[in-house]
């Protein structure tokens, strides 16, 4: 063991959907859709996709680049081992209730736009709230890509992502937990410098 463990999704079948994800790292469950499947009206999103066999109220999803409704949503870092990521399918809001234990969260995000967007860190049973923009610095282009690092002194009990729109929809991958003393022991983790239970973005992208 290398004091942390990693979600690559791997272990499931592309398209697959359910209302919720239970993995080793913790589990991620869907909130309010951003788009309801049975509405008589009102426009519908691109994870309604009926030759996929997707529907925008039927939960996350497991995609993978020869299976997925969205542009710019990819398995993320690039590999012949690695071609499934979690998807959000436009959801509002997404909460990742981390495995019991662990003070250090990574992952790969692919694809935020973040326009008004929020997440919500739980902290020992204290919620600290980021905006988006002041991660991503902005409105990102569709195929923008970062790795968000997270420690704290006390467990990270769960991170909720809340969506600004509906089109805020976007791609996780690679999610990585730990147990670590301090932040420079993150290296482990294969993790950038973070402060405290907010991470510090990583301003460049790393896959176009």
């Amino acid at each position: 063991q290398d004091g942390y463990i990693t979600e690559g999704f791997e272990g499931y079948d592309s398209l697959t959907q359910e209302q919720s994800f239970t993995t080793d790292v913790g589990t991620f469950t869907a909130g309010t859709p951003g788009y309801l499947s049975d509405a008589d009206s009102g426009t519908k999103g691109a994870c309604d996709n009926d030759d996929l066999g997707l529907s925008c109220d039927d939960g996350l999803a497991i995609l993978n680049g020869e299976d997925s409704p969205f542009n710019g949503r990819f398995a993320i870092p690039e590999g012949e081992e690695n071609n499934n990521w979690l998807d959000s399918m436009d959801y509002y809001d997404v909460t990742f209730d981390v495995a019991e234990g662990n003070n250090a969260v990574g992952f790969f995000m692919t694809d935020p736009n973040d326009q008004g967007g929020i997440m919500d860190v739980t902290v020992n049973g204290t919620s600290h709230y980021i905006e988006l923009e002041d991660i991503f610095g902005g409105s990102q282009s569709t195929g923008a890509a970062f790795y968000l690092s997270f420690w704290a002194e006390d467990d990270i009990d769960s991170m909720t992502f809340i969506a600004g729109d509906k089109n805020d929809g976007y791609g996780i991958d690679n999610v990585s937990v730990g147990r670590v003393p301090e932040p420079g022991t993150l290296a482990l983790l294969g993790l950038g410098l973070v402060s405290l239970v907010f991470a510090n973005r990583k301003r460049n992208q790393v896959a176009a």
